[in-house]
């Protein structure tokens, strides 16, 4: 027997912002550093590393610096 309420879904509002400006959303894979949420993007990740924190991405050179 059916009840009488018609049921909406309500639409799921994002929690999060990553910085290369996707929504996050309860359940998604992500990253935290910090205050700082990434998306599952590995590409997100140097992003943040490199502009926020100053990582160097590059090659090892022999002396065992990033080139």
């Amino acid at each position: 027997m059916m009840d009488r309420f018609v049921y909406e879904e309500a639409e799921q509002q994002p929690i999060a912002i990553c910085i290369c400006k996707q929504e996050l959303y309860e359940g998604d894979q992500t990253y935290q550093v910090e205050d700082y949420i990434i998306c599952d993007d590995s590409d997100c990740f140097k992003k943040l590393c490199i502009e926020k924190f100053g990582a160097m991405y590059g090659l090892l050179d022999k002396e065992g610096n990033v080139t």
